[in-house]
C-alpha cells in the first residue's frame, strides 16, 4: 500500500482536519483508496474503505458521516434498511404463496388429463 500525502483536492490534509490519526492509502492490490488510524496501514487500522473511484468532497463527507460520534444515526439507519430488506422479502413470500394457493385451487377444482398416460388425473 502506497501512502498519499498530497493530492489535487487536498483530501488528505483534510481527512487530519477530521482525525490527526487519520492517514489516506492507496490499495494497489485491491484498487480503492482506503483510510487508517494510523500512519503505518495493518489488518486493525482501517477506518473505512473510500466507497468512490476518486478522491474528492465526498470522501471528507463521508468521514465526518461515519465518525462514531454518529453511531446512533449510522446504526437507526442500518436498522431501518434491514428493515425495509425484511418486509420487502415478506411481502415476496406472501404473494408467491397466494399464487401457489390459488393455483392448488385450481387444480383441485378440476380434472386434469396426463399427457403420457391418457388417464385422469385427480389432484
Amino acid at each position: 500500500m502506497q501512502q498519499i500525502t498530497s493530492d489535487l483536492y487536498n483530501i488528505s490534509t483534510r481527512l487530519k482536519e477530521i482525525d490527526s490519526c487519520y492517514a489516506l492509502f492507496w490499495n494497489e492490490q485491491k484498487q480503492r483508496y482506503e483510510i487508517h488510524n494510523q500512519p503505518t496501514p495493518n489488518f486493525q487500522s482501517l477506518e473505512f474503505v473510500v466507497p468512490y473511484d476518486e478522491l474528492d468532497f465526498r470522501t471528507i463527507r463521508h468521514a465526518c458521516r461515519t465518525r462514531i460520534e454518529h453511531h446512533t444515526e449510522i446504526e437507526a439507519y442500518v436498522d431501518n434498511h434491514n428493515n425495509q430488506i425484511i418486509e420487502s422479502a415478506y411481502n415476496q413470500m406472501r404473494e408467491q404463496i397466494s399464487r401457489l394457493g390459488e393455483m392448488l385451487e385450481y387444480a383441485s377444482s378440476k380434472g386434469h388429463e396426463v399427457a403420457f398416460t391418457k388417464s385422469q388425473k385427480w389432484i
